[in-house]
Parts: structure tokens; C-alpha cells; sequence
């Protein structure tokens, strides 16, 4: 584990959070404290493999960390959990410096597993636009050139400005964070100010800082200066602490998660668990060079001692928040799985971990939970089986949106009671599961709700059971319908919408008798206004009704009146 500080380390141990097989390495000869993170982290790696050796690192700064993973491969760890990310030291692409620290690891077979970052809603990121040809960046179609924050009097402001342009570069942006003392949202002079204007000259990394304290509470608005004639690359700011009011959710996972074969964790409120939403924070993909971010997603906001200890630093009542917590939960499995199997390779861990996630989306992977939810399963050596029989659907077809279930019956023939996990698959990759407990000899049915989001044909299955086929078709939605005669003797309608298999249109004389019918697998089409001898109907005032149908259901819309007049 290598981290920023180690505080409360004695007081974990007393309390049995952390194990005897542990060590320390303090790469700052600054003591292990400072904060409290890494033992917090080192917890939750203790609660889920409590037979792994740990070794705790704690590191200051970029030599710290090369220095810290030769030691740990000396020490010949397996596993290397780092729940830090690191600003301003590449374009997100995973080829800076730091990221190739962790590739280097993983290249030694060394399991990487890496905290996205909870920058989300701290991001922004794009091409550079300047519509008015002011040097002031746009961030957005409509020639806004702030970007805003709100910030508490004494609370630090950290402003982190880079482009793509890494290693070293001549493309000169500047960056400035100004309080918007009178209110209207524009970088005005003479507001008070704090500025980044280091000089890229060729040899210069591509990069501004900003640290802080807001004098003031209220709003602070971010802003960057081009200084050049060439038209220069694409750039992106992230802030340390402070949502920014428009913020861009992709492409906000930080180095070391960016780089190649490493293990980036995004996080998952374990209070929400079940519903696999991940966290408005958690920092997605893809990486700039299109690979897709994070690879997994783990419990965070869970009860922890350290975290207890130390509320400032943490500040949600004993609980952990953040891919910083998410990360360990993965690294803890990682250990679990090599213990079973200690010949697992990196890229074999990583392919079991991906092959057993929860994946609760239709896509997979993806750039909100990668291959989805951490889940380990029991081999046949550690469990009882049930005997699963009579899978059923409640619908052969669906529309997208509509509520389906599942349902198969569980039953234990053992003469002890047992626990197992029941997944529900989809086209044969798990993307919920069920813990049933069952009695001697007991027998339950055991219901999945599923909603499909996506059009197409699926295989729902649960277990080891043979999957059930479900068609899924587009919901049936109903725009507009227009209706007009011609002089050619006849009503043409055009129905706009979607998920419309056919339309239907009836036509009824002042009595309610129905004098014409037509149904049409066509949105657009019409119906003759003629008896059955080919003559025109009589002038007068007649009604119409439409109906609409869909797959699995219909909507028949009111009569309205038609006038014939030929």
C-alpha cells in the first residue's frame, strides 16, 4: 500500500483493524502520520483479505514513488494498491511519468490497483474556442469564458490547468481565478485575482497551478489566457475541492488509473449497492487516447475505525467515502484470488475479475463502471449447492422501460441449511444476484425485476440454468398525428412516432354506424372515401378514430369530427 500518510496506526492495531503481519516504510523521513488515509485504506484491505501481509509506504512526492515500488517488488509484493491520484502530470492518456511507474509494476507482475479520482464534478475539458479572437478560452458553444465554483471564506482553492501537449511545449496557456465581487459572472479587472503565467518556451511541461485561500465567501470564477498565434491543443482544469457549476464528467479519471494494465476503481455507495448507481463524484472515462475507464467499481461510504477517529479528515459520521475506499475492496479480492490460485498472471486476475463483476448496464464495459460491480464467487469447494429448476419469464416480449421478472426455484436437499448467491445473467454475464437462504430441505422462488434499455433480443438466465430468449422492442411513443382530406376522395394521415407496428383508422357516419375501416403497417397511408361501388360517400359530417399499436400494447385516440364536402 503506498500512501500519503499513516496517522492513527497504533490506535488500529490496538483495535484489532489492522494485522500482525504488517510493515512500514517511510520514504519521506518525515514519520508515517500526517493524515490518516493510508490506515484508513489499510483497514478496509484487512477486512476483506485478513490473511495478507500488508506493507505500508508512504510517499511525499514522484521519487518517493519509483523508490516505493522497487522496494515493494524487492519485497516481492503481488499486489500494489494506491489510492492517490496525481494532477498535471499528463493529458490523461496514461504516458506520464507517474503512469509509467505503474505500468513498469505491472509489467513485473504486479496486480496495480488504482483510486479513479472523485473528480466528476471538478472537470473540465475541450477544444480550444475563442469566438470574439480575445485570447480568453471559451468553455462552452455560447462564448462563456468562466468557468464558476462557490467557495467558503478560508477554505483553499485548487486550480490544476493542463493541456495536451506533454512532455514540453512552446503553446503558452495562463490561468487565473478571480472573485466575482460584483456578481455578473465576467472576469472583471479590477476584481481581486490570483494568477498562473509560468512561461512554455519549448522545454516547459504544459501546466498552471492555482493554491488559494478564498478571502471571502462567495462565488470564484476560473478563467484561461492564450498567448500565441498557432492554434493550440486541447486543454483541461480540474479543481481539488470545488464542484464547478458545468462540470464534464468524461475523461476525469487522473493518473496513475489512466495507464495501461492498471486496475482503476470507480465507487459505488454500499448503502446503494444493490442498485449499482455509481457515485455522482466518481471519476469516468475514457482515457484521452480512447481506452475505456475505469475497469471495476467497489463499496464506498462504509464503516470504518480510522475514519471514526479522525471526522475532519473524513466528515461523513465514521464512514469512508470515495474511490480511495472503493480501490482497497478490489485490492483485498486481488489478494483472495491469488491466495486461492498463486499462479494467476496480472493479465489473468484481471480477466477473472472482469469476467465475475455484476454488470447492471447493457453495454459492457463502460466508462461510468467499466465490467461493473466487484463479485467474487465461491468455488464448489467452499458451498452447499441448491438445486435451481423451473426458470420463467413474465413476458416473451417487452418494451424497453417495462418492468420484466425472473423467477427460478431454489431448493436445498442437504440435511444442513445453506447460503448461496443466485446471479441473474444476461446473455450469460451476471448482472445482479440474490443471497437465499435456505432451511434443510426447504424450497423458494426466488424473483428478479429486470428493465431493459435497449431494443434487441436477450437471453435471460439465472444460475446454471439454460437462459430463457426475450425479445425486447422500442416503447411504443406517439408524437404527432395529422389528418387531412384531398380531392381525390380520400382522408391521409401521417402518424409520427416510434415503436409503431401498425395504425388502424375507422371511420362511423352521425349514427355510430362504422362506414369504412383501414389498418396499415405504414405510418403514412390513406383511406379512400368511397363505397363499396366506387362512388364517393355522401357529403356531411362524419367521425374518425385512430388507434396506434405497438408490440404489447395500444392507444386509441379520440373520435374527431371529418367533413366531407366533394
Amino acid at each position: 500500500m503506498i500512501d500519503l500518510g499513516f496517522d492513527g496506526l497504533a490506535e488500529a492495531f490496538a483495535n484489532g483493524d489492522l494485522p500482525d503481519q504488517l510493515e512500514q516504510f517511510d520514504f519521506t523521513n518525515s514519520g508515517m502520520g500526517g493524515i490518516a488515509h493510508g490506515t484508513a485504506v489499510a483497514e478496509i484491505i484487512h477486512d476483506v483479505a485478513p490473511q495478507a501481509t500488508l506493507l505500508l509506504m508512504k510517499i511525499a512526492n514522484e521519487v518517493d514513488l519509483g523508490t516505493a515500488v522497487s522496494e515493494a517488488i524487492r519485497q516481492g509484493a503481488r499486489v500494489i494498491n494506491h489510492s492517490v491520484v496525481w494532477y498535471n502530470t499528463e493529458y490523461g492518456d496514461g504516458r506520464g511519468g507517474v503512469s509509467q511507474v505503474a505500468a513498469q509494476a505491472v509489467a513485473r507482475d504486479v496486480v496495480w490497483v488504482n483510486a479513479a479520482g472523485n473528480g466528476a464534478l471538478q472537470h473540465w475539458q475541450g477544444v480550444f474556442r475563442d469566438a470574439d479572437d480575445d485570447s480568453w478560452v471559451d468553455f462552452d458553444p455560447f462564448g462563456a469564458e468562466t468557468l464558476s465554483l462557490q467557495a467558503i471564506q478560508g477554505e483553499q482553492i485548487e486550480v490544476f490547468l493542463n493541456w495536451d501537449a506533454w512532455p514540453q511545449t512552446s503553446f503558452d496557456y495562463d490561468l487565473f481565478l478571480t472573485e466575482d465581487f460584483n456578481g455578473n459572472g465576467l472576469a472583471d479587472p479590477e476584481e481581486p485575482f490570483v494568477s498562473s503565467v509560468d512561461p512554455q518556451r519549448g522545454l516547459d511541461p504544459p501546466s498552471e497551478q492555482i493554491k488559494w485561500i478564498a478571502p471571502v465567501s462567495g462565488r470564484y470564477l476560473i478563467s484561461v489566457w492564450y498567448k500565441g498565434t498557432l492554434s493550440p491543443p486541447p486543454l483541461e482544469i480540474f479543481t481539488t475541492r470545488h464542484t464547478l457549476r458545468s462540470p464534464m464528467r468524461r475523461g476525469s479519471v487522473l493518473a496513475p488509473a489512466t495507464a495501461q494494465g492498471v486496475l482503476a476503481v470507480g465507487a459505488v455507495a454500499q448503502t446503494r449497492w444493490g442498485s449499482g448507481l455509481v457515485q455522482p463524484f466518481s471519476a469516468q472515462g475514457p482515457t484521452s487516447d480512447g481506452r475505456t475507464k475505469p475497469d471495476l467499481v467497489a463499496p464506498d461510504e462504509v464503516s470504518n475505525f480510522t475514519a471514526s477517529r479522525f471526522p475532519l479528515q473524513f466528515g461523513v459520521g465514521g464512514r469512508f467515502v470515495g474511490t480511495s475506499a472503493a480501490a482497497p475492496h478490489v485490492s483485498g479480492a486481488v489478494a483472495l484470488l491469488i491466495e486461492d490460485t498463486p499462479d494467476l498472471t496480472t493479465g489473468q486476475v484481471y480477466q477473472e475479475l472482469a469476467r465475475n463483476a455484476l454488470q447492471r448496464r447493457p453495454e459492457q464495459p463502460n466508462d461510468r463502471n467499466g465490467f461493473g460491480q466487484i463479485h467474487l464467487q465461491l468455488s464448489p469447494t467452499q458451498e452447499l449447492k441448491p438445486t435451481l429448476s423451473d426458470l420463467t419469464v413474465s413476458a416473451s416480449t417487452v418494451e424497453t422501460g417495462q418492468a420484466l421478472t425472473v423467477s427460478v426455484r431454489v431448493h436445498n436437499a442437504h440435511s444442513r441449511a445453506l447460503e448461496t448467491t443466485l446471479p441473474l445473467l444476461l446473455n450469460g454475464q451476471t448482472v445482479a444476484v440474490q443471497q437465499v437462504t435456505l432451511a434443510p430441505n426447504e424450497t423458494k422462488v426466488v424473483s428478479f425485476a429486470w428493465r431493459f434499455t435497449t431494443p434487441g433480443t436477450f437471453t435471460l438466465g439465472a444460475g446454471s440454468l439454460a437462459g430463457l430468449r426475450v425479445r425486447v422492442v422500442s416503447a411504443l411513443q406517439l408524437g404527432t398525428v395529422s389528418a387531412y382530406t384531398s380531392g381525390n376522395y380520400a382522408l391521409h394521415l401521417d402518424v409520427q412516432g416510434s415503436g409503431i407496428e401498425r395504425v388502424r383508422v375507422e371511420l362511423y357516419d352521425l349514427s355510430g354506424r362504422r362506414v369504412l375501416a383501414k389498418e396499415s403497417d405504414t405510418k403514412a397511408f390513406s383511406l379512400p372515401l368511397t363505397n363499396a361501388l366506387g362512388q364517393p360517400l355522401a357529403n356531411g359530417v362524419y367521425f374518425y378514430s385512430v388507434s396506434v399499436f405497438g408490440t404489447t400494447n395500444a392507444v386509441r385516440l379520440p373520435l374527431k369530427k371529418l367533413l366531407i364536402l366533394f
